[in-house]
């Protein structure tokens, strides 16, 4: 009997714990004072509904196919040295036309070093030592130029492709072995050279009479954590923090 007791209260005391972790799984920003911030990532389901067409191209859809350039970069004339039947030499034989065939490439990446050499001269007047001036940019004996720093920007920021990627996709194609601080350090100075930018969009918004207001989660998790960015915008700036 008193086993039968224990037992009932251990399912009751069981029954009332489910019961409150069921509540704390069902609350979320919208039905609680939780911040938007703190809700589960749930990958949204797709709002479209099945059209009956088949995949692909629709019919009278404009699409974009590759053509025949005009001007060509490099052109390659393969000669016929000798017929094919009798074997006549054709060397000196014209051709009664041209055919052709074209193929779009992209050169291969390679790394080119630029040397600046700044001359440093004696004046024979007065004795005063005088160097040229570098290029802006070229501050430090040995550096990477802005080309590959805008690639490595546009490749994390827009492409997020991580820090560590970043670096195998550039040793992968280029052959160059950067650190992820090398990626990190060209980001931030984008991000510095950007803050005139910024304060001017702040600017704007501050000073306009009606904003747009909105938060939204990112679709990555940090540190478990979901990210979430605020967006402040009128018709003609915005802002994402």
């Amino acid at each position: 009997m008193e086993t039968n007791e224990k037992l009932l209260t251990t399912v009751a005391l069981q029954e009332e714990r489910i019961k409150e972790l069921e509540s704390r799984l069902g609350k979320n920003s919208c039905n609680s004072s939780k911040p938007p911030s703190s809700d589960e990532f749930v990958k949204p389901k797709s709002q479209r509904k099945k059209s009956g067409k088949k995949p692909g191209g629709q019919k009278g859809h404009k699409g974009d196919t590759l053509k025949m350039a005009d001007t060509p970069d490099v052109t390659v004339t393969h000669r016929v040295e000798s017929c094919q039947g009798c074997g006549h030499s054709l060397e000196d034989v014209p051709p009664e036309k041209m055919v052709k065939r074209q193929q779009h490439d992209i050169p291969a990446v390679k790394m080119i070093v630029t040397e600046h050499c700044a001359e440093d001269m004696l004046c024979p007047c007065c004795g005063l030592e005088n160097q040229a001036p570098f290029p802006k940019g070229v501050e430090m004996p040995l550096q990477y130029g802005p080309n590959l720093k805008s690639f490595l920007v546009y490749l994390n920021q827009y492409q997020l492709i991580p820090y560590k990627r970043v670096v195998e996709l550039i040793e992968d194609i280029c052959g160059i072995s950067l650190s992820e601080g090398t990626v990190f350090n060209s980001i931030h100075a984008v991000y510095d050279a950007l803050e005139p930018v910024e304060q001017e969009i702040v600017e704007h918004l501050t000073g306009s009479p009606v904003v747009h207001v909105d938060d939204y989660r990112n679709n990555f998790i940090i540190e478990t954590n979901l990210q979430l960015t605020i967006l402040t915008g009128t018709t003609g700036r915005c802002l994402f923090r």
